[in-house]
């Protein structure tokens, strides 16, 4: 069965409660995660803050739109009347 997903601010909350005191055990019984989960928690997000990781994901966020639209631009410029390389034919030719 496939478990929650939790947000990169959950994540560094439940990481800074162990760092006030609290046992890990305790923290991941508390919000139902295993201990390996902690863990490698605390090796992605252990030094990061909840304003650096919100800073973060916009800009991660930022990028991907920057990439969308790039290939959006991209898609809108085959218009074949603006190609150089495209062939004219001439309409009294073409009966």
């Amino acid at each position: 069965m496939k478990g929650k997903k939790y947000t990169t601010e959950e994540k560094i909350r439940i990481l800074r409660q162990a760092e006030r005191g609290k046992s890990i055990q305790e923290v991941c019984r508390e919000n139902n995660v295993s201990e390996q989960t902690f863990h490698r928690w605390k090796r992605e997000f252990g030094m990061i803050d909840v304003n650096q990781a919100k800073r973060m994901k916009e800009l991660f966020e930022g990028e991907r739109a920057a990439k969308t639209d790039a290939g959006r631009q991209d898609a809108g410029d085959r218009d074949p009347a603006g190609d150089p390389r495209k062939k004219m034919v001439d309409v009294a030719y073409a009966r």
